[in-house]
């Protein structure tokens, strides 16, 4: 079973995906070696159109929504309120649940969808990991993005686990074999309490500041990936053949440059604004043992489909819980972030100099009782919306996985039907990201959509089908709007 779980599936149906869009989604786990200077990798799960299109009627071809059992009773520890034999029953109900996408899947080719891809980052939270929001991710990445989930290696994952070069690790009994001249080593959750608030905001900023490094490196990882880059290095002959999804004609060009010539794009390029040289991923530098220009997952992806296929100078970050403050974050430390969403952010563990230094457009949704509308106020260019009827795991598949008796008795979610929530995030999140003043044209998602002049206008003048709240009456722009 894909889970690895010792219960019997209650179900071998996809998760629904509310707000989903037209074009099929694909996904890869892809995930680098450790570097020099402190570069620990990264891991993240990137979702994006394709043209592979699920046809089949079962769904045992689609991948699981969780492909291990220690991330299952990682995530179901964090539900300290639930019984064990409640948590038989979760797992019995997760199962062989998967998820509607093709794992692996060639890239949608230029003549289906836009030639430039925008690019959006997406941080878990607390106890979480790269699986729990995968019909977000998916549902945006339908729209033509290219979604990025990473898991962070902080100790704030539900569960994780590195992959190192053999001769680079020291045995120990904590880490245990995993494929052919590789070990695993896994990443439990850190539990720091919330009984000693001071001990606790110095632990989760520590987090934060390695989490913006992550994300960092993600980013820089993609800007590999559009340079043809990845599976190919100075020293060896070209891993990766033609890719006929590029969008230039001369497609050789696209990865068979020498580092001269990829140093030479990069400097023309005039997006980048990292100040700290120690982020960058060098994939491409070298194939020496245990390097970080090794990927220790997804080295068997056709990475050069991406070359000049993504556009890095819109990339959005975006976050729930602490990956929403990681999210800010990451836009007060570098400028290559054009905007940012945070779901039900936990601003606490953020330095105080983050409020001055972002300058990007932001949207804020919350849940009651989450980041007070006065602190989120205090960044330059922030809309605030508060969802009446949400609760802590709004934002994540849980409430589409556990509906809808047994999901607002572990508060879940509301009294509001969970595709309804589900598909309200969607489309505001999508609203948010193709406001015309911050580049319509460049990042319309949505044909469908209007273009208005903020979030809140959206609200207002939309009565779309999924709506679950009832009608809003016209409010000034410096009234909250409650959901």
């Amino acid at each position: 079973m894909g889970a690895g779980l010792t219960a019997p599936s209650a179900s071998t149906t996809a998760l629904p995906q509310p707000g989903i869009a037209g074009h099929p989604v694909g996904m890869l786990d892809v995930m680098t070696g450790e570097g020099a200077n402190g570069d620990s990798g990264i891991f993240a799960r990137p979702d994006a159109a394709t043209f592979d299109v699920l046809t089949r009627d079962d769904d045992d071809h689609l991948p699981y929504w969780i492909e291990r059992k220690e991330y299952v009773a990682g995530m179901l520890a964090q539900l300290k309120n639930v019984s064990k034999r409640g948590q038989w029953l979760a797992e019995w109900i997760i199962g062989e649940r998967r998820i509607r996408c093709v794992r692996k899947a060639a890239l949608a080719t230029p003549d289906t969808i836009r030639c430039r891809l925008p690019v959006i980052i997406f941080s878990h939270g607390v106890g979480e990991s790269r699986h729990q929001h995968s019909s977000l991710c998916a549902a945006l990445a339908s729209y033509g993005y290219v979604v990025a989930a990473i898991e962070h290696r902080d100790y704030s994952a539900c569960w994780t686990f590195k992959l190192q070069q053999e001769s680079a690790v020291a045995s120990s009994s904590s880490i245990r074999q995993g494929r052919t001249g590789r070990t695993e080593k896994p990443m439990t959750f850190l539990d720091v309490g919330e009984v000693d608030s001071k001990r606790e905001n110095k632990t989760r900023n520590q987090q934060v500041h390695k989490r913006v490094a992550e994300c960092v490196r993600l980013l820089h990882f993609l800007e590999e990936c559009d340079l043809g880059l990845i599976n190919r290095c100075t020293c060896c002959p070209s891993t990766s053949s033609s890719s006929s999804s590029a969008c230039s004609s001369d497609t050789t060009s696209m990865y068979s440059f020498s580092s001269e010539e990829s140093a030479a794009r990069r400097r023309s390029r005039p997006r980048l604004s990292i100040s700290s040289s120690s982020c960058r991923l060098s994939l491409h530098s070298d194939c020496k043992e245990g390097d970080a220009s090794r990927l220790l997952m997804g080295e068997d992806y056709e990475w050069a489909q991406f070359a000049e296929r993504l556009d890095l100078s819109s990339a959005v970050i975006m976050g729930v819980g602490l990956g929403a403050a990681t999210a800010l974050a990451c836009c007060s430390f570098t400028t290559d972030f054009q905007k940012a969403i945070g779901l039900d952010a936990t601003l606490r563990p953020l330095d105080t100099d983050v409020y001055t230094r972002v300058v990007q457009p932001i949207l804020f949704l919350n849940r009651p009782g989450g980041a007070s509308p006065e602190t989120q106020g205090k960044f330059e260019d922030a809309e605030s919306i508060t969802l009446m009827d949400a609760e802590a795991h709004t934002f994540s598949d849980l409430p589409l996985l556990l509906r809808p008796v047994l999901g607002r008795r572990l508060r879940l979610n509301g009294a509001t039907d969970a595709d309804q929530m589900a598909e309200t995030v969607v489309r505001v999140c999508a609203a948010f990201l193709q406001l015309e003043e911050y580049g319509t044209d460049r990042l319309s998602i949505a044909p469908e959509l209007p273009s208005p002049g903020s979030v809140k206008n959206f609200l207002l003048e939309q009565n779309y089908s999924c709506n679950p709240f009832p009608p809003l009456t016209p409010v000034s722009d410096e009234t909250e709007i409650f959901l």
